[in-house]
């Protein structure tokens, strides 16, 4: 294609379409990165509603950070086209993955409904509603990693005042709350359901509704229960379907009332799984090694008993042999010489006996042996047990802001060992020296033999203030982004220097060192002044 949008994003391919926008591939050439810019279809462009709507939602989502939401970078507009450019994610949308496979493994399945409620979280807090989540909408990168995007761009869909039903809207019936369907006031509860919606099918490679138009699917949501999800999929633990049934519950106010009361959810029953699957796995294996030990050793036995007694009979048969022949030489002879004969014979016999006594005490060594070895494996593995299993599963305290003497305190406190990080990093709001951040992360329930790492702030970063002078607006604010850099308000001054609309100079000024993330203000020239004679 090779396409350039405002002299800026060139465009290299087509990555998709959609119900509102299409997705292309591009290179940011003034930063040098891949982006995905979304062009909207002409019908949302030319809607002045809409797209005032858009840019409010995509300036709050732009202001999220959050590793499981995809960042908005800019909105823009060329020749009357709108287009939003966006972080490109390397990965596959969640409804592809479903539809190859069909049905996700439980324990994936919570996994990516977890980290769905992590960008709820952020989103929600900064009072932003998704109004559109389902597994189109959801990106899983190589290292199952969740993306969640289209955050702000639902939201301007059906806060719009000139939009029906359209074909894009249609594709979502089917993940909408009852509130949505009867297009009642749309809050986070309304993500709630959407999310349980999008489990279900991860789960059962099924929707819970099904119908030959988006009214009958939106009807269903709005009276129907879903089909027990038993039905479908008879491997889903029960804890897993009350968590399913709680997020699609009809009644707002019978759902989890918040993304992260979801999330604990979610992990308590995570944690349950995993601990049993690891429990029928120790199982498994230490009855190997009893299987393994036991037939050994009785192979073992009875091929040494066999041995002895071959040996014994051969020993007896022989001896036997001996003596009679030694009878018919020596038949006849002095009754000196059966008394010599016979005591000779008892010799032999005694020999025997003490033989095959030292055979019963050689073969008594063994079996106490392995006894032994027997007993100090299951030693040996009860105490692996109770030294890495049987240990109490406690939430992790959260101690980012905190110094390191109060984080230790507060770990300590929890039974937590921690280990600090060589390299600090820098944070805007954290002060030097304190916890800027942990994993596991706060909230995450994990057994108090686990190590808390901390990486402690370096803090703020000082950025320079570039200068801004003889650019226009548009440059003035991606070089300010560019630097880790807010923007302020735009200011206008007269300026017999610049003419209108070029960037005269900036508050602070250029060259003054700031933290990053700080506001600059951009100061435009509005021509020369009228009153100059």
């Amino acid at each position: 294609m090779d396409e350039i949008i405002n002299e800026r994003y060139r465009i290299n391919r087509e990555l998709g379409r959609g119900g509102m926008a299409v997705v292309y591939d591009a290179t940011d050439l003034l930063l040098d990165r891949q982006v995905a810019l979304k062009m909207l279809k002409e019908e949302y462009a030319s809607d002045d509603d809409f797209i005032e709507r858009l840019k409010l939602e995509a300036r709050a989502v732009a202001r999220i950070n959050h590793p499981n939401v995809v960042n908005i970078y800019d909105i823009s507009q060329q020749e009357g086209s709108y287009y939003l450019v966006m972080e490109n994610i390397a990965g596959k949308n969640l409804k592809d993955i479903i539809s190859r496979r069909g049905k996700i493994p439980v324990i994936e399945a919570l996994d990516v409904a977890s980290q769905i409620c992590s960008a709820l979280m952020v989103a929600h807090k900064n009072n932003i509603v998704h109004c559109d989540i389902k597994p189109h909408n959801i990106i899983i990168t190589p290292l199952n990693q969740v993306k969640v995007t289209d955050f702000g761009i639902a939201r301007a869909v059906s806060s719009s005042t000139k939009h029906e039903v359209t074909s894009s809207i249609e594709g979502s019936a089917h993940y909408f709350s009852p509130e949505q369907a009867q297009g009642a006031e749309i809050t986070p509860l309304s993500d709630i359901y959407s999310l349980g919606v999008v489990l279900y099918e991860m789960l059962t490679g099924q929707l819970p509704f099904t119908g030959k138009t988006a009214v009958n699917v939106a009807l269903k949501h709005i009276k129907e229960k879903p089909e027990n999800i038993k039905l479908r999929e008879e491997n889903v633990p029960e804890e897993v379907e009350n968590v399913i049934m709680t997020a699609l519950a009809k009644n707002p106010q019978d759902r989890y009332q918040n993304a992260q009361k979801m999330r604990d959810a979610i992990k308590t029953v995570l944690t349950s799984i995993r601990e049993r699957e690891q429990q029928k796995q120790e199982e498994k294996d230490n009855n190997l090694a009893k299987t393994l030990i036991h037939d050994k050793s009785a192979e073992k036995i009875r091929a040494e008993l066999n041995e002895d007694q071959d040996k014994e009979r051969q020993e007896t048969k022989s001896f036997a042999s001996r003596e009679q022949s030694r009878e018919r030489e020596e038949l006849g002879s002095r009754a000196g010489e059966d008394k010599k004969r016979e005591a000779k014979g008892n010799k032999q016999a005694n020999k025997g006996r003490n033989r095959k006594k030292q055979k019963l005490v050689k073969r008594a060594r063994l079996i106490f042996t392995l006894t032994i070895i027997f007993a100090g494996l299951l030693l040996i593995s009860y105490f692996t047990y109770s030294v890495f299993m049987d240990v109490p599963i406690v939430e992790v305290p959260d101690v980012t802001g905190y110094d390191l003497r109060e984080a230790e305190n507060i770990l300590q406190e929890k039974g937590f060992n921690y280990t600090v990080a060589e390299n600090k990093i820098n944070h805007a709001e954290i002060e030097e020296n304190h916890v800027a951040n942990q994993s596991p992360s706060a909230g995450d329930e994990v057994r108090q033999t686990r190590d808390i790492n901390l990486v402690l702030s370096a803090g703020p970063e000082y950025v320079e203030v570039p200068d801004l002078e003889s650019l226009n607006l548009r440059e003035a604010r991606i070089v300010l982004e560019g630097r880790g850099l807010t923007v302020g308000e735009e200011k206008y001054d007269f300026s017999d220097e610049y003419p209108q609309d070029i960037v005269i100079g900036s508050d602070p000024p250029a060259g003054e060192e700031i933290t990053e993330g700080s506001e600059v203000d951009i100061i435009v020239s509005q021509g020369r002044s009228p009153y100059n004679f």
